[in-house]
């Protein structure tokens, strides 16, 4: 039985020791509309990132994001500008959109 206990000590320090890497990646979901109207079909995304509302300095990378199905006005895609977020500063997202075009977002 002793040996037992020491077999799972061993086994739960291990695993206490072990981390992951957690991936900076977000899902961001919105609306988008056609005039007055709901979006829908294929459309291009483009996202970035910026330390102000307005007049402020880009952020990371710009994060592409083709071909997103538009279904009744919403939309979600999966952003990642990578470790932006280790501060409590605020963070502000730009987003350009089209209507697919065959080409990528960038």
């Amino acid at each position: 039985m002793k040996h037992l206990w020491s077999l799972a000590a061993a086994v739960l320090m291990a695993l206490s020791s072990t981390s992951f890497a957690q991936s900076a990646a977000f899902t961001y979901q919105g609306q988008l509309k056609d005039g007055v109207s709901l979006a829908e079909g294929q459309h291009d995304f483009r996202f970035r990132l910026f330390d102000a509302a307005s007049g402020g300095t880009q952020i990371g990378t710009t994060a592409c994001a083709d071909n997103i199905l538009v279904r009744d006005g919403v939309f979600t895609s999966t952003i990642d500008f990578g470790n932006q977020f280790a501060t409590p500063n605020s963070r502000f997202i730009e987003i350009e959109v089209r209507r697919d075009t065959g080409l990528n977002c960038s």
